[in-house]
């Protein structure tokens, strides 16, 4: 059995009021998305999403229910999924050199990424087979300014 991640968001119209009684408690879908997981197999999941938003729609006060339901280890072990997050490392066709090493200077290390570091890790998470689910910022600090 694959765990599931489910995200539920329903359209509740209000009249602007703070009643508890008149939102919909969160714990009824829980409840409800539990219920139709202890029923049994499932074979597609789009079938899982439309029951769990008929039973959301049941409730006279939601207008729209939105279900999306992801299999975070649909991949796995066949697939390892990870990312690189580059900072500056070349202008882009909307920064003149000027911008550009502004930008590259206003990250921590006060530079520019070499094109070669992004390679180094990508080798990294191509060799290290035990790796999956990671984004590595390769960014010169740059997330952290």
């Amino acid at each position: 059995m694959q765990p599931l991640v489910v995200d539920v968001e329903l359209d509740v119209p209000t009249n602007s009021s703070d009643r508890l009684v008149e939102t919909v408690n969160y714990e009824t879908i829980l409840k409800a998305a539990q219920d139709l997981a202890g029923e049994g197999h499932v074979d597609l999941v789009e079938t899982f999403a439309h029951r769990l938003a008929e039973k959301c729609l049941a409730d006279p006060r939601v207008s729209r229910a939105r279900v999306r339901i992801e299999k975070p280890l649909a991949l796995a072990p066949r697939v390892r999924v990870n990312g690189i997050g580059p900072g500056p490392t070349l202008a882009s066709i909307h920064q003149d050199e000027a911008a550009f090493r502004a930008e590259a200077e206003s990250t921590l290390l006060r530079r520019a990424v070499d094109p070669d570091q992004i390679g180094a890790a990508l080798r990294y998470l191509i060799d290290a087979s035990a790796v999956t689910g990671q984004m590595i910022a390769v960014d010169s600090g740059q997330h952290l300014s």
